[in-house]
């Protein structure tokens, strides 16, 4: 089956589908650690476009690079500043003042650790676990993350959700499937899932209050709640938007949400090389800018 470019990056956000790394190895040998760059600077992405106000972090394969870095955007996109050379970054969440990534150095695969934004380096930053992928932030300070599960002999056997604090104590074992998924948290701060292609979210999988929402998606790729208490929720070229209270709306669409604007008020969606802002309303989408010389991973706003 061929996938759109929306349906490949909301698949690119769940548990990696039993792949070891979800950034595979760094082939340029470049530093996980380096000191923040002009993002035009040693061959990085360029960025054009109005922005927005706020701050977004995004994930970029620069040029023909295989290999993602990460990049800060404050107000206009060409403000852009590289923060991480070679560190094979798959995904970001930023809320709450922290910054925590999952990453690939080296040949190894995915490990979990938040942003050192005071140094001169922002990685290794505070490591979270050594293995895992996908992190959420909630609103109370926590981080969920997955470990994808593996037979003695490397077939997939399923996924394991850890909650634990920024500073990688307090982990704890939350949820554990036969099968691969997409994790988040709900304007509760509750944990939610939902099977790799499913077409529920489970809210307290695993908790006395367990309940499931149907945003009325034949497949679940990832979602995602705002404060509000509002969600959206990606499946094959479609969009669902489930407002506090009320039903779901559906949108086609070729872009792929993947954070709420700090406000709840709107949806940061992104395609290959673009960024823009989503109503939530009638999945309208106003282009804030571009990327050049580089493809776009992944991208969140600082909530």
């Amino acid at each position: 089956m061929k996938l759109t470019t929306a349906t490949r990056v909301a698949i690119a956000l769940v548990l990696c589908a039993a792949v070891a790394s979800c950034g595979g190895a760094s082939r340029d040998g470049g530093d996980a650690s380096a000191p923040t760059t002009a993002a035009a600077a040693l061959g990085g992405a360029q960025f054009t476009g109005p922005g927005s106000p706020g701050t977004i972090y995004v994930v970029v394969k620069p040029g023909t690079s295989p290999v993602a870095d990460l990049y800060r955007v404050r107000g206009a996109l060409p403000s852009a500043r590289r923060l991480t050379k070679g560190a094979n970054v798959s995904l970001v969440t930023a809320r709450g003042g922290a910054v925590v990534v999952s990453y690939a150095p080296g040949s190894g695969g995915d490990r979990v650790a938040a942003l050192n934004l005071r140094g001169t380096s922002v990685l290794p930053g505070r490591p979270v676990d050594d293995f895992g992928q996908t992190p959420a932030l909630s609103g109370d300070g926590r981080v969920a993350y997955g470990q994808p599960q593996y037979t003695d002999a490397g077939d997939d056997a399923g996924a394991r959700v850890y909650v634990a604090r920024v500073d990688g104590g307090g982990q704890r074992v939350a949820y554990s499937a036969r099968y691969q998924l997409s994790l988040g948290w709900t304007s509760r701060d509750e944990l939610a899932i939902a099977r790799y292609e499913g077409n529920r979210i489970v809210v307290n999988p695993r908790g006395p209050h367990r309940r499931t929402i149907d945003p009325g998606l034949d497949k679940i790729y990832t979602f995602q709640s705002n404060a509000r208490g509002d969600m959206w929720a990606v499946g094959a070229d479609t969009v669902a938007v489930i407002r506090k209270g009320g039903k779901a709306r559906r949108f086609k669409t070729a872009w792929v949400p993947v954070s709420w604007s700090p406000d709840g008020r709107s949806i940061l969606v992104v395609t290959d090389h673009r960024l823009g802002l989503m109503a939530p309303g009638d999945g309208a989408v106003r282009e804030i800018g571009q990327v050049r010389n580089g493809r776009i991973a992944y991208a969140t706003y600082a909530r």
